[in-house]
């Protein structure tokens, strides 16, 4: 007997997974994102990155759409997922170095990550924000911009670039923050005198 196809529920852009939820008869739906795709995912971005010579988010997904078993994702959500899959490696790999118990699926993850992001450093850049470097890294990859290809010195006057226009907007949002607070005290001396006037 035929299988029956498994039908996407209807999710917004960039949300790794689904949780599951339950329909009128009781059935769940299954996460987005199984061990197996995970594995495919990481996989096929591997091999991708060995037979094209530029990172391109939309010819990954074409090119790994066809190996997933849900691939009814969308182009945002297998970059989101791989932007996951990365930070999770960068903040947690030694943790999974010396961990005896991972499970097969991390242990094959992890190898993976370490193919992919093994040899990549923020201090090689002379990064001093995790931060930043986590903010630099998700641009480049959502602009289809290999770091691994560039000269460190363009890389570097990439990232200055970067960092002075995260803080013309710091800065923006700081400035608003503070005249939202002077619209607010305002408004309160105002109705102050107000009260004062008519219930003195």
């Amino acid at each position: 007997m035929q299988e029956e196809e498994v039908e996407c529920p209807n999710e917004e852009d960039g949300e790794e997974e689904m949780k599951e939820t339950k329909n009128e008869s009781g059935a769940k739906f299954p996460k987005l994102w199984s061990e197996e795709d995970e594995i495919s995912l990481l996989s096929g971005y591997y091999e991708y990155q060995g037979i094209k010579a530029k990172s391109d988010i939309g010819g990954f997904y074409e090119f790994i759409k066809p190996r997933l078993l849900r691939n009814c994702v969308k182009q945002s959500q297998v970059s989101d997922k791989i932007c996951r899959l990365k930070k999770k490696f960068m903040e947690h790999s030694s943790k999974f170095e010396h961990n005896t118990h991972n499970t097969p699926h991390l242990q094959t993850l992890f190898e993976l990550s370490t193919k992919i992001w093994g040899s990549m450093v923020c201090s090689k850049f002379e990064v001093s924000n995790d931060l930043m470097c986590e903010e630099f890294d998700g641009f480049l990859f959502h602009e289809g911009v290999d770091v691994e290809l560039l000269e460190s010195e363009r890389v570097r006057s990439m990232k200055r670039k970067f960092g002075e226009v995260q803080l013309c907007r710091s800065r923006f949002e700081y400035k608003q923050a503070k005249l939202a607070k002077n619209m607010e005290r305002l408004k309160y001396d105002h109705y102050n005198r107000a009260l004062v006037k008519f219930f003195p």
